[in-house]
């Protein structure tokens, strides 16, 4: 999914951050989960981590379960990539490309 450059363009234009998305969702479909677990396999510092995490989810491509560690009291994020709504996006720039050049078209022929 990842080698198409259709998706990593999408991503990227997501995350605004071409040089970190990719080895970070990568991660996420290999089966890391938490971000700590994120940014020791991709050795990316754990901030960039959670604020590529965070445009994925308000993309709507990464959701999480928040969980308490009973001893600690601390809160773990597990992540989870949505790979469906990156269909869904891809087929909503298709349309608008296409409406746009159907447009330009329409414009072109009315003011020749």
């Amino acid at each position: 999914m990842l080698a198409d450059p259709n998706v990593q363009e999408i991503l990227i234009d997501v995350t605004k951050d071409d040089e970190n998305s990719i080895p970070i969702i990568q991660c996420l479909l290999n089966g890391k989960t938490t971000d700590e677990e994120i940014a020791e396999e991709t050795e990316i510092r754990l901030n960039i981590v959670r604020r590529i995490l965070y445009k994925l989810y308000d993309a709507g491509v990464a959701s999480y379960k928040r969980s308490k560690d009973p001893e600690t009291q601390w809160y773990t994020y597990s992540w989870k990539f949505e790979e469906d709504k990156i269909a869904e996006i891809i087929s909503e720039k298709f349309e608008k490309f296409s409406m746009e050049i159907h447009q330009s078209l329409e414009y072109e022929e009315d003011n020749m």
